[in-house]
């Protein structure tokens, strides 16, 4: 007997939105989109600079919900690689120019800050935030995919680094002043990335603006701690 091999189209569900609606709902208005990739990897990637443009001009659940379409693994880990490479280059500039280490991104792992550890940590604390807020938004109700969770986060990590990266080389220029407006700018920056977030949350899981929002600062609080802990063990032991 042969077996013939048919392969299901993945699809995801997620809301359609309309001009005004409020977070709360989101939920009620739903149609279902076909996200196997119909596009090459070159036309993916030429298009990651549009839907990262797109996310921060017009931050919305709406923008985020047009881009869900587009996710798959391949662009999930090429961004990844992306901020590796971010990260490492600004740990070897750190290396090399002291006074850049004032504008460094603190890390969960606070013992591994040199550029071959960004290949171990930017992966792991990634997927660590992401495992922790897809539990949380999946107890919540929550019933978007990890892979749509993951690529909408990106949208916004990756542009973000990039940003605080050149904003931490061209403040380093200023003496004092410097780290001072730096420090002001990343709080802003922080901010609107959990905005961001919250509004990628809604879009994937269809989630409340509440609930989207607690999930969120849930798993920031906790990082908190652990990199709190983990700080504290490394004083400790040296």
């Amino acid at each position: 007997m042969t077996q013939q091999l048919h392969q299901e189209p993945l699809v995801h569900e997620y809301t359609q939105f309309s001009h005004g609606t409020s977070p709360e709902a989101l939920p009620a208005h739903t149609q279902v989109f076909e996200t196997t990739p119909s596009r090459s990897w070159d036309e993916a990637l030429q298009d990651l600079p549009r839907q990262y443009i797109k996310v921060f001009r017009t931050p919305s659940a709406e923008a985020f919900a047009q881009e869900i379409p587009n996710a798959r693994w391949d662009m999930v880990w090429l961004q990844l690689g992306m901020a590796v490479i971010i990260e490492a280059m600004f740990l070897f500039l750190v290396g090399l120019v002291p006074s850049l280490h004032a504008f460094a991104h603190p890390s969960v792992i606070p013992f591994l800050d040199n550029p071959f550890s960004a290949l171990l940590t930017i992966p792991l604390q990634f997927f660590a935030e992401m495992g922790l807020l897809y539990l949380l938004a999946r107890a919540m109700g929550g019933r978007g995919s990890f892979v749509a969770q993951s690529y909408a986060s990106l949208l916004v990590c990756v542009p973000l680094n990039v940003l605080l990266s050149s904003l931490g080389l061209a403040l380093s220029l200023i003496p004092v002043a410097g780290v001072v407006l730096f420090v002001l700018l990343s709080l802003a920056l922080s901010i609107y990335q959990i905005v961001l977030q919250v509004y990628a949350l809604i879009a994937v899981h269809r989630l409340s603006g509440g609930k989207a929002t607690s999930s969120i600062l849930l798993v920031m609080l906790l990082f908190v701690l652990v990199g709190g802990l983990l700080s504290a063990l490394v004083a400790h032991f040296h």
